[in-house]
């Protein structure tokens, strides 16, 4: 649950800082662009994904940040941890992959505009998968939140 928690308030912030920068890094006038190894645009995309692991670990290694199940038995609890790592695993690899085309998770509807991620969208079913259903990936786990409550 904190890898959820973690992963929403990292998503949140990395579009956000990089869809601001996105105007300085991207403007051939900038300062930053004469420095940035990689050109503008992959430099966006590096950055969103670093400040989105980064914060995805920081917080779910914060010993201040704790979240716990409600008290169920033991099956229950399995299953619970079971749904939630899957739903966990499903954000932050649909992220990742939005992220990797140039686009924004949450600003703009996703279209895999890389080659590199077309060519993988094209050959894989997992991917597509993620793909086409990102806006279901980023609401099931919030989703999941609201059953689990309302069932204790």
């Amino acid at each position: 649950m904190k890898i959820i928690i973690g992963s929403y308030i990292a998503l949140l912030t990395a579009d956000g800082v990089g869809n601001l920068l996105r105007e300085y890094v991207i403007n051939p006038d900038s300062p930053i662009k004469q420095v940035a190894p990689y050109g503008g645009s992959q430099t966006i995309i590096i950055l969103k994904i670093a400040i989105f692991l980064t914060i995805i670990v920081y917080l779910t290694l914060k010993p201040n940040f704790s979240v716990s199940m409600g008290g169920g038995g033991r099956t229950s609890n399995f299953l619970m941890t079971l749904v939630f790592a899957l739903l966990s695993a499903g954000l932050i690899v649909s992220t990742v992959i939005v992220y990797t085309s140039g686009s924004s998770f949450v600003f703009q509807q996703f279209v895999p505009s890389k080659e590199f991620v077309n060519s993988i969208y094209a050959g894989s079913v997992l991917v597509r998968m993620m793909v086409d259903y990102a806006s279901i990936w980023f609401a099931l786990p919030a989703l999941a939140f609201l059953f689990a409550g309302a069932a204790e």
